[in-house]
């Protein structure tokens, strides 16, 4: 493409001037900014309810709801800009609203055993005084174990299919005719069983590939925090997560 003429703009258009400190990375000598990517904050976006075109969007109650409402901001951003779009800290973001899926599980199966239907969750924490949450000891070794470990699987599978539907999702709704969007996640260290299992998920759908084929998506792209004491040697508690990144590299490796 050859540059032909350059006329001065007489329109009053709006402008939206950014100005990065120090090396103005994202400026133009000109002061132009390039608006080249976006990391957008999906904590507050999901925590406190947001507005997508004509839709105003509440805060979701599930694990598989919070990625599909993060994929239609992400895609909403996307058609609205040049270059990426980041969506940081993905495994603790979305590990809150897997919680809401382990305690709901918990307590299906705690009424199918049980024989008691139409129980809450606020009903059995206080007649029990005990807390749903799969950190909890008193759930995982007193006389609930059996309920706990059926909720834990229920849960892990509703996490896969979380991951497994945004993976699609990044690869099928987000693009335009100009341009295919560069998108990132991040892995951050996990504090919960539930972020834990979005990193392991995720990398098995990354591996697994797309289609009856495995072809392997190449967005969007995965970044992950690596720190000495929690996932770097091989005497820390995530270094599993960690040799499993390193599989999927393996698996996955696409040169850019």
């Amino acid at each position: 493409t050859k540059v032909i003429d350059i006329k001065e703009n007489i329109n009053l258009e709006e402008v939206w001037c950014l100005e990065v400190e120090d090396d103005h990375s994202f400026v133009f000598p000109n002061g132009i900014c390039t608006g080249n990517c976006c990391l957008f904050n999906v904590y507050d976006m999901l925590e406190n309810g947001t507005r997508i075109n004509n839709a105003d969007v509440e805060k979701p109650h599930s694990v598989g709801t919070a990625m599909n409402i993060a994929m239609q901001i992400m895609a909403s951003i996307s058609a609205t800009q040049y270059g990426g779009v980041s969506l940081p800290n993905f495994n603790e973001v979305f590990a809150k609203y897997a919680k809401m899926n382990f305690k709901k599980n918990f307590i299906k199966v705690y009424s199918a055993n049980i024989l008691r239907e139409n129980i809450t969750i606020e009903e059995f924490e206080k007649e029990t005084k005990l807390i749903i949450d799969s950190g909890n000891y008193k759930l995982k070794n007193g006389t609930f174990k059996k309920i706990y470990e059926l909720a834990k699987e229920w849960t892990k599978k509703d996490i896969y299919d979380a991951c497994q539907l945004f993976e699609y999702q990044v690869n099928s709704v987000l693009g335009s005719a100009s341009q295919t969007p560069f998108s990132t996640i991040t892995f951050n260290i996990p504090t919960s069983w539930e972020s834990e299992q979005i990193i392991s998920s995720y990398l098995d759908v990354r591996m697994k590939g797309l289609g009856k084929k495995g072809i392997i998506a190449i967005f969007p792209k995965i970044s992950m925090i690596v720190v000495d004491g929690y996932n770097l040697k091989e005497t820390d508690p995530y270094y599993w997560l960690l040799e499993k990144a390193s599989k999927c590299i393996a698996k996955t490796y696409y040169p850019d």
